[in-house]
């Protein structure tokens, strides 16, 4: 997975800080396994969604929560319970619930 595979440069400014901070975020998550990339795969579907809908604030709002250590999971889940759901969120977001009780149930199998 590239870095250039993922959405970064949309929303309010085109390259400001966030996005600078998200791309470093990003970087660093491409050194981390499989399934850390396939995670952020759907993340980015999400994001794309989001930016299809014009829904730009969610979007900057995501790569702020991130970019400061929230957990992805419940950063998506809580910024996708304010809005109506399209078909391809509601289905993304079933993965997001099943990574957050994969990792919930990796705290005690590890």
């Amino acid at each position: 997975m590239r870095l250039n595979d993922f959405t970064i440069d949309s929303g309010y400014g085109a390259n400001n800080h966030l996005d600078n901070a998200y791309k470093y975020f990003l970087l660093t998550v491409n050194g981390l396994g499989e399934s850390v990339i396939q995670r952020w795969e759907v993340y980015n579907m999400i994001a794309d969604e989001l930016l299809s809908l014009e829904l730009y604030n969610k979007f900057e709002e995501l790569k702020y929560r991130v970019t400061g250590k929230e957990n992805p999971n419940s950063a998506i889940i809580d910024i996708l319970d304010g809005i109506e759901l399209t078909n391809l969120l509601h289905n993304l977001l079933g993965l997001v619930y099943g990574y957050l009780e994969e990792d919930k149930y990796s705290k005690f199998y590890i």
